[in-house]
């Protein structure tokens, strides 16, 4: 009959109950931490140029809307020009 050390399972049960309640490794928490500062540094910059970018559009069709609401400017696109002379 072979005798298995206790002290050796107990531990193996007990560091299997902490990994199940969450608790993690030092080298699992500095890779986690690692990807969300590569993630950071990746989304803050792509973030700030989306956030450019719908301002520059929205300037521009703003003054597109200025430029079409504008007095004399009521000319629509399909109607051809009329000679004022």
């Amino acid at each position: 009959m072979m005798n298995l050390p206790l002290v050796s399972l107990r531990q193996g049960l007990r560091r299997s109950s902490l990994r199940s309640t969450g608790e993690r490794s030092p080298e699992g928490a500095l890779l986690c931490r690692a990807v969300q500062v590569a993630l950071a540094l990746y989304l803050i910059p792509v973030l700030v140029l989306v956030l450019l970018m719908g301002g520059v559009g929205m300037c521009v069709v703003g003054t597109a809307r200025l430029f079409a609401t504008a007095p004399g400017a009521t000319m629509c696109l399909n109607e051809a020009p009329q000679d004022r002379a």
